[in-house]
């Protein structure tokens, strides 16, 4: 538990700015597919694309991408949630999940990207760093 005045907290998350060469790079071609090209010598175990476009939502779940290789998600793979509170959130929590955070951290993480991340225009890939970078 962290006390901060008469405030408790369970979960600390960091949001910041760091300044180190990434183990991966990310881009968008002219065809408008995304590529994540994993450049660690282990697995990113976990990687999900969401783009907002002025109020409309897609996602896709990538899942892992191995040591020293690309995923791509092109155009036509996309996911248009129904319900994107609840797919998305559902998605995200499952992964992170995955990697080792308790459903009630993880529940915690998402929500605090919902504002700032989720209902903001643009496209987002959220990841989960390998272990040995």
């Amino acid at each position: 538990m962290l006390k901060v005045g008469d405030e408790f907290e369970d979960y600390l998350f960091y949001r910041g700015i760091g300044n180190f060469q990434l183990p991966a790079t990310f881009s968008v071609d002219s065809n408008e597919t995304l590529k994540i090209q994993n450049n660690s010598k282990e697995a990113i175990p976990f990687a999900f694309a969401f783009e907002n476009i002025g109020g409309k939502f897609r996602y896709k779940n990538i899942g892992s991408v191995e040591p020293r290789q690309a995923a791509s998600v092109a155009e036509n793979e996309w996911v248009t949630p129904k319900n994107p509170q609840v797919e998305v959130f559902q998605q995200m929590r499952q992964g992170i999940v995955a990697q080792g955070l308790s459903t009630d951290e993880a529940n915690a993480m998402v929500k605090t990207w919902w504002k700032s991340y989720f209902n903001k225009p643009g496209l987002r890939i959220f990841w989960v760093v390998p272990q040995y970078d």
